[in-house]
């Protein structure tokens, strides 16, 4: 449930960028404006990055529940891992 919660919040705020972006074009709007509609699409893409990749380092073990704080730790062992 929490991923798709923030897939939707990513694709929402991708999406607004996108409408300021194309209304102000439409309108003949500055070029100010086209920059402000394509902060939104930039943040809202770092977003959905960010909730892809972690939704594809989540463990899929399905045998045996494995809780959060479990997960957290295994990712911080895998970062600080030095061969």
């Amino acid at each position: 449930m929490n991923d798709a919660f923030s897939f939707s919040i990513s694709i929402g705020i991708i999406a607004f960028g996108i409408w300021i972006a194309s209304g102000t074009i439409g309108a003949g709007a500055h070029l100010a404006w086209i920059l402000m509609g394509l902060l939104p699409v930039i943040v809202g893409t770092i977003s959905l990055y960010l909730a892809v990749r972690e939704v594809s380092v989540a463990p899929r073990n399905r045998d045996s529940e494995v809780s959060s704080v479990d997960a957290g730790m295994r990712r911080t062992e895998r970062q600080n891992y030095r061969p």
